[in-house]
């Protein structure tokens, strides 16, 4: 190879490095790796499940719990934990909007180092995720993937849940006839696909 060639590549390989050391990482809601994990508790609505391990990775149903949920734990472990959201927040505020008062689910999570709880409410304006507070930490606020909300859904029910579309729903009110899309609070995303001609999901048709 030239020797201008090698430059060219080191200086790129260089400016890709530095690229991913500048990306500001995922912000944390729970900072503990699975085999830290004590125990896990669950809740969502009024049903609350738990579950153990022991350092060994097998995980152990417990208060409410099924064989099939701790499986489904097993297969959530790099979404969970540590659980990361995609955007932090600061919002000291108790925002009707954000939907934490009560939260729509509660993830615990106790290891070694103590016991870090959060609180999940409401999707996110464009449903792209929701909005939750880690307990202690009362200025900031997580926006956690939308799957998150299905693996805690499939903990309690035992059985894999898809993650929610809210505007599935939305879209299917309004195309179906059931009335004028609400007021200004209204997705314009499903606005957007509404009088873009959007047809409903072949499931609710």
């Amino acid at each position: 190879m030239k020797p201008t060639a090698v430059a060219v590549a080191v200086a790129v390989v260089a400016l890709g490095a530095c690229g991913r050391a500048d990306r500001p990482a995922a912000p944390t809601a729970v900072e503990v790796a699975a085999p830290s994990v004590r125990s896990v508790t669950v809740q969502v609505g009024e049903r609350r499940v738990r579950f153990t391990q022991d350092g060994q990775r097998v995980w152990h149903a417990t208060e409410g719990a099924s064989g099939e949920a701790a499986a489904l734990l097993f297969a959530a472990e790099d979404r969970l934990f540590p659980l990361r959201g995609y955007r932090l927040l600061e919002h000291p505020g108790d925002n009707p909007q954000f939907g934490l008062n009560p939260p729509a689910a509660t993830f615990t999570v106790s290891s070694g180092e103590g016991e870090t709880s959060v609180a999940i409410g409401a999707a996110t304006f464009n449903g792209g995720g929701y909005y939750a507070r880690v307990a202690g930490r009362p200025g900031d606020l997580f926006l956690l993937p939308r799957s998150i909300l299905a693996d805690l859904q499939s903990l309690v029910e035992g059985r894999p849940v898809a993650p929610p579309q809210p505007e599935d729903e939305r879209i299917a009110r309004v195309a179906g006839g059931d009335g004028p899309p609400d007021d200004g609070s209204e997705n314009p995303w499903v606005r957007q696909a509404l009088e873009s001609g959007a047809t409903l999901p072949s499931g609710q048709r």
